[in-house]
């Protein structure tokens, strides 16, 4: 391989590298993983792979830590308790959150 041709592969690789690793094209294919998770759900499969394994692992601290919070008012607390569905409405406040993010991105 001549000089030039190094300097074309070179530049050609730190092209790709840059597109590859790029903010917009890591979105992009995390949503084309997301659909095929899901696409294998709705089909009665099991999600397999690195990104069902973050779900799991980020849904079982997300628990972790409504159940903490929940025990410490339950003890600060001794005339009321946390239940199932304030547990849910904390999701679904976050739930909330989360799109309201979301939508003030695409504005």
């Amino acid at each position: 391989m001549d000089e030039d041709e190094e300097i074309r592969c070179r530049f050609a690789s730190d092209v790709l590298y840059k597109f590859v690793t790029s903010k917009e094209s890591r979105l992009k294919y995390g949503a084309t993983k997301r659909q095929e998770m899901q696409k294998a759900l709705q089909a009665g499969k099991k999600a397999e792979g690195y990104r069902a394994e973050w779900i799991l692992k980020s849904m079982e601290e997300c628990m972790k830590t409504i159940i903490k919070s929940a025990e410490k008012f339950n003890n600060t607390y001794f005339h009321d308790m946390i239940s199932v569905e304030d547990m849910k409405d904390v999701f679904t406040s976050a739930l909330n959150r989360l799109n309201n993010l979301n939508k003030n991105k695409k504005n």
